[in-house]
């Protein structure tokens, strides 16, 4: 790809972001700004993350943060318009246009919320590409996790509440940034949803059961010992030690030596 200047960027972007009221013709312009800055280059897995699962242009991050940056205010200006160049761009089968949509999901005003939920939780459900799956529960429900937390908070409690481990784990990966943008009113209820899989974690959730308990215990790490430690005492306890063990390293030192010496107790 060519090196990225900062004043073609704005300027290609701008562009882009005259036809943000012609999904039609923004479509094809952004193909051809996505085929100029693609790493042909690029393999899967070389960035680190893991390969796609659908076609891709390897377009680097600060492009794409650019283009987002360039049309936020159009989104709040006209978040209608936003949510059907939206549905638009999530039909496209590459990558970065279910990335844009997300982001750009994330950007809707409070009045149009409803929106943002709809389709969130219509596309993860099918969603097989976990990289997606992240970026629509983090980017795209930005907004509403920053001014109606609870909403987001109500969306985990029905996944959670479903008997299929794929759902349950969106519960997780939703909660993850609940947690992360600090939401401390919202602590006890996800203490308590995270509770079962504390004791007995399903082999297909450790990952994103870890990341809560890790993101947990630098939020919060006193209450997330004290969480911790009652699971332990928990005469359904399986997986507790093993848990502890592998979030440790996210405690204070202090807190730390006392999970470490019960995790060993409890072995």
């Amino acid at each position: 790809m060519p090196a990225i200047q900062p004043a073609r960027l704005k300027k290609q972007t701008g562009e882009l972001a005259d036809n943000f009221n012609e999904p039609a013709i923004f479509i094809r312009k952004l193909f051809h700004f996505f085929e100029y800055y693609s790493e042909r280059t690029q393999r899967p897995g070389q960035s680190g993350e893991p390969p796609a699962l659908i076609d891709a242009f390897y377009v680097r991050h600060p492009v794409l943060r650019q283009v987002v940056h360039e049309l936020t205010p159009l989104v709040e200006t006209y978040p209608l318009e936003a949510v059907e160049l939206c549905d638009v761009l999530w039909q496209q089968p590459y990558l970065e246009f279910k990335i844009l949509a997300a982001n750009l999901l994330g950007k809707i005003p409070e009045a149009h919320f409803d929106h943002v939920i709809e389709r969130v939780t219509t596309r993860v459900i099918d969603e097989k590409d976990d990289q997606v799956i992240n970026v629509l529960l983090t980017d795209g429900l930005s907004s509403v996790r920053e001014v109606k937390p609870v909403i987001v908070l109500d969306l985990a409690k029905k996944w959670f509440s479903d008997n299929e481990i794929k759902h349950q784990r969106l519960g997780l990966q939703t909660i993850i940034p609940l947690i992360r943008d600090q939401n401390y009113d919202l602590l006890p209820v996800i203490f308590q949803l995270i509770q079962p899989y504390a004791l007995r974690v399903p082999g297909e959730l450790q990952h994103y059961t870890l990341e809560s308990l890790k993101a947990l215990a630098r939020l919060s790490p006193r209450e997330t010992s004290y969480f911790l430690q009652n699971s332990l005492l928990h005469p359904d306890n399986v997986d507790t030690a093993w848990i502890i063990r592998r979030c440790i390293d996210d405690f204070p030192a202090d807190i730390k030596s006392e999970l470490k010496v019960l995790s060993r107790q409890k072995s």
